[in-house]
């Protein structure tokens, strides 16, 4: 039995679609943006967002000036 599974997963029988019904999967699939790209620019923004309202901290910055030379 485990065989006839395992066979059946390493040569699945071919989907025989009609071309309509390749048209109507591919007019119903939602052509968004990944929603894992969305998140990753909401998690930019955030970023760009707290930084720009954080303040500036001078005495940080110069220290790390100094360390690069």
């Amino acid at each position: 039995m485990a065989d006839h599974i395992q066979k059946k997963a390493l040569n699945p029988e071919a989907h025989n679609f009609s071309p309509a019904q390749l048209e109507q999967n591919a007019q119903s699939r939602n052509p968004g943006i990944h929603p894992l790209i969305l998140w990753e620019q909401e998690e930019a923004d955030k970023a760009k967002a707290a930084a720009a309202s954080a303040p500036i901290d001078v005495k940080a910055m110069m220290s790390k000036v100094d360390r690069k030379n």
